[in-house]
């Protein structure tokens, strides 16, 4: 959920209303989730950039035994999309006259 609020926020740092990131950041992820989905051999390639692939990590620790290194992954890989969305916003944000 953070990767999606973190999308929010860095839509939210490009527009001046405030209904437009929340739908901006669900558009995302339906558009992300059809695409993850969609059983084409071309978009193989593309699957792992995409945040919705690992979105099913909560489901990992109720498996028995638990595979902790895909846990650590698909972790690593969600905080890397926090990190980048967080820290493009945080870049749009600073060069952003706010005054005017």
């Amino acid at each position: 959920m953070s990767v999606v609020g973190s999308l929010a926020f860095l839509f939210s740092t490009l527009v001046d209303n405030s209904i437009g990131p929340i739908i901006g950041a669900m558009a995302v992820i339906i558009i992300f989730t059809i695409v993850g989905t969609l059983p084409f051999q071309s978009l193989e390639q593309v699957r792992p950039y995409l945040f919705t692939t690992y979105m099913g990590i909560w489901q990992l620790p109720l498996d028995n035994p638990v595979n902790w290194m895909e846990v650590l992954k698909d972790s690593i890989v969600l905080l890397g999309h926090d990190a980048l969305f967080f820290g493009t916003a945080f870049l749009v944000f600073v060069r952003k006259d706010i005054k005017s």
